[in-house]
């Protein structure tokens, strides 16, 4: 009797077959994730390592083939396809390169990388309402301008300032408007200029005028002028880019268009069947937040006043960003990804976000790895709550001024965290002396490598073999929840006498429940804020475990996290890191480390924005560092990150198991893969992980 399969089987079958003997699989022309479903990078094999931004600035350095080489051993490439950001790593050649390899690899994932945040003033802006622009709070001209006046005299000199970029230019860009009848800016008739110097004792800005394609008008006493906000530039020469007011109170064109309208009108066609970008699997808008420091100068009502993006306490920059994603969801599809910056600050709703990128794990400017457990809740939180297929990753990567030689233990910890929580994970700087970092002069100069390594852990070595630990064979296990709790079971419990060591300014109630107790915190009138009990710490380490389920803020969707943010209060005075992690309306579980602690008494500080009720319960405190492992098939991972070397009992951990260091590269840190077995006993460094084969 013949059998029959549908075409969809038939491809995932062929691929997945093809791709374990390491052959390529073409399919037919125009072959979709959508047409084979099991992506490699979304398979139960772990490390599921994929090539990140290196993919878009090799495809200017060099022919397909060898690029093709480079990158196919691992899972995927993500970057830079359309120059809304950069011009010197994107060309002609960064989509065809991208849509050869899929054709090729079509079980392999390709995804553009898009600024979420910005983009370059001179990149399809044709048309584009100046009010889109995000700008901080401006003032009035004094006098009236000419043309070529280059000397503008301001009512408030101190709505300006000048910071050298990362390049060493001193400029800012800026705006200025006639006022409507209202007194509101007219964002219909506008310049741009630039500023180059301020006269503080004079209030005036020195300028030049008419740029970026607008035209050097004259103007009336009592025009407005205001600074874009932006960041950049990102490489030399480059032009700064400027952010959208993506907030819901931002000004719209006379059509009533938002600066979101465009955005999806810019790319829907390229992801539309017959477009630039239809071979793609997704995106990843990077840098999704506006960070502190610009909240508290921007105006986003467009009134001329700083507003910090907030109306009757509720965030509309990130109602923006709800609305941003539910519409390139729509554009994208079912079937494909869509991720966001997962970093700190911020956070995604998950009905429309696959899962996040987490570039630095734990940060890029972490350099002492403080946050360790911060980055591993956000990619867990991500990993449990994305919208299926879920993708989350986390990334190696230091910004400058940290330079090679790499730090090995550095890269380790990264994929550690990435294997803990179920991640695939990419990496960003080589693991070999003489690599282009940082902000240099040269044609490879800027954040990008010049060669292309693939790391010992992520090819096992000698094994030389993608997904070679396999799969996981249990979760990651962390050794501090086995220690002594501080609390002596009074915060599982939630006994009397843990409640009533319970400080702040909120309603603090006990509820029982079939399965347990636990403390419901409800503030009274501003954002909920409580100390728990303090505990006395022999330091250096302290661990707070628990269970945390947060209801959603009433002006946002319930599929949007609520940021929770713990710290440590010492006795001494002394300050330790501030830890925020992401909660939704069910249970999490967190796990949160602290170091370096001295000797004494200590009290947690648990604070989540809004008014609205925070759950907790099985609340542990451990006075022990965050030592954790996780075997899988090939292998087990082993994590210390900690201040001081750690010994891991291997005979007591993996009983009926034996695992011995990879045979690594003679130009890597043959130091640690040196390929010998390891005995019952492991000690690893401080801030350090190891990845082992099984014997």
């Amino acid at each position: 009797m013949p059998i029959s399969i549908g075409r969809r089987q038939f491809l995932s079958t062929m691929s997945s077959l093809l791709a374990l003997v390491g052959l390529p699989f073409t399919g037919p022309p125009g072959a979709r994730a959508a047409d084979v479903p099991l992506l490699q990078i979304l398979r139960d094999r772990y490390p599921r390592v994929f090539a990140f931004r290196q993919a878009e600035v090799l495809a200017n350095l060099r022919d397909y083939s060898s690029w093709d080489t480079a990158l196919r051993p691992l899972a995927g490439v993500v970057g830079k396809l359309i120059p809304e950001e950069r011009t010197d790593t994107v060309t002609e050649r960064n989509i065809r390169y991208f849509r050869q390899f899929k054709k090729r690899y079509p079980h392999k994932v390709t995804l553009l990388h898009l600024n979420g945040r910005s983009r370059l003033p001179t990149f399809e802006t044709e048309g584009w309402y100046a009010g889109w622009w995000l700008y901080q709070a401006g003032t009035l001209t004094v006098e009236s301008l000419t043309r070529s006046a280059t000397r503008i005299s301001v009512s408030d000199i101190g709505r300006f300032e000048l910071e050298a970029d990362g390049f060493g230019n001193l400029w800012e860009d800026l705006i200025i408007t006639a006022r409507k009848p209202n007194g509101k800016p007219n964002f219909a008739i506008v310049e741009h200029i630039r500023l180059v110097r301020i006269n503080t004792a004079a209030s005036a800005l020195i300028v030049r005028r008419g740029q970026y394609g607008s035209i050097a008008r004259a103007w009336p006493a009592g025009s407005y002028v205001a600074a874009h906000a932006t960041e950049g530039p990102y490489f030399p020469g480059g032009q700064k880019l400027w952010c959208y007011n993506l907030s819901t109170l931002s000004p719209r064109d006379s059509a009533g268009r938002h600066v979101i309208d465009a955005m999806i009108d810019g790319l829907q066609p390229r992801f539309a069947s017959g477009g630039s970008l239809d071979f793609l699997d997704g995106m990843e808008l990077d840098v999704f937040s506006l960070g502190g420091r610009r909240t508290a100068k921007i105006d986003a009502d467009g009134d001329g006043v700083v507003d910090g993006g907030i109306r009757n306490g509720t965030d509309t920059y990130v109602l923006g960003q709800v609305e941003l994603t539910a519409r390139l969801r729509t554009m994208l599809g079912p079937n494909r990804f869509l991720l966001t910056d997962g970093g700190l600050g911020q956070r995604a709703n998950t009905a429309d976000v696959n899962g996040v990128e987490l570039e630095g794990v734990p940060s890029t400017a972490d350099f002492d790895i403080c946050k360790w457990s911060q980055a591993l809740s956000i990619l867990r939180f991500f990993q449990n709550h994305g919208r299926s297929p879920v993708l989350s990753y986390g990334m190696y990567k230091f910004t400058p001024p940290f330079d090679p030689p790499t730090r090995f233990s550095a890269f380790r910890l990264a994929m550690a965290a990435a294997l803990f929580s179920d991640s695939a994970f990419t990496f960003y700087d080589e693991p070999v002396p003489g690599s282009t970092l940082g902000l240099k002069p040269g044609p490879d100069a800027g954040n990008f490598p010049d060669v292309f390594t693939i790391w010992d852990e992520a090819r096992g070595g000698s094994l030389d073999t993608y997904g070679w630990l396999g799969r996981p064979l249990r979760p990651a296990i962390h050794l501090a929840e086995k220690q002594p709790d501080l609390y002596e079971g009074a915060g599982v419990s939630i006994t009397d006498d843990f409640i009533a060591g319970v400080k702040g300014a909120a309603v603090i109630q006990r509820v029982s429940t079939s399965t347990g107790a636990h403390l419901c915190l409800q503030a009274k009138t501003a954002d909920l804020e409580v100390e728990l009990p303090p505990v006395s710490v022999p330091g250096p380490d302290l661990v707070l475990a628990f269970d945390a389920y947060a209801e959603p803020l009433g002006e946002f969707p319930v599929t949007l996290p609520r940021i929770v943010t713990v710290t440590v209060k010492m006795s001494n005075g002394s300050k330790l890191p501030i830890l925020k992690v992401p909660v939704d309306r069910s249970w999490n579980h967190l796990v949160l480390s602290f170091r370096p602690l001295p000797s004494g008494s200590s009290t947690f500080c648990i604070s989540a924005e809004g008014t609205e009720r925070l759950r907790l319960r099985r609340i542990k405190a451990v006075a022990f560092p965050d030592l954790m492992y996780r075997e899988f098939e090939g292998g087990a991972v082993f994590a210390n990150p900690s201040d001081a070397p750690a010994t891991f009992d291997l005979g007591a951990l993996c009983p009926t198991r034996s695992f011995r260091r990879l045979s690594g590269s003679p130009d890597q840190d043959p130091a640690t893969n040196d390929g010998n077995p390891l005995g019952s006993t492991l000690t690893l460094p401080a801030l350090d992980a190891l990845v082992t084969v099984r014997s």
